[in-house]
């Protein structure tokens, strides 16, 4: 999706500098239904935060890197 391909730099820019923090893994929710159905993922980008196995957080949109700092700066 359009912004899928918005965010997609600024994860990498925040996996690469915050990549002893945490680790980014991206899903295609078409190719994985099943994914999006236990997460109850309605719309897409949806980023969720894991921590020790469990959610966390989860914000959906194309977000900027300083967003996504500002929104996952308390979990990592």
């Amino acid at each position: 999706c359009g912004p899928c391909k918005m965010i997609a730099p600024e994860l990498e820019k925040l996996a690469s500098e915050w990549k002893d923090k945490l680790q980014i893994v991206k899903i295609n929710v078409d190719e994985k239904p099943d994914i999006a159905g236990e997460y109850n993922i309605t719309g897409i980008p949806t980023l969720i935060l894991f921590k020790k196995g469990a959610v966390a957080h989860r914000v959906s949109g194309a977000l900027r890197l300083e967003q996504l700092k500002s929104t996952f700066k308390d979990y990592v």
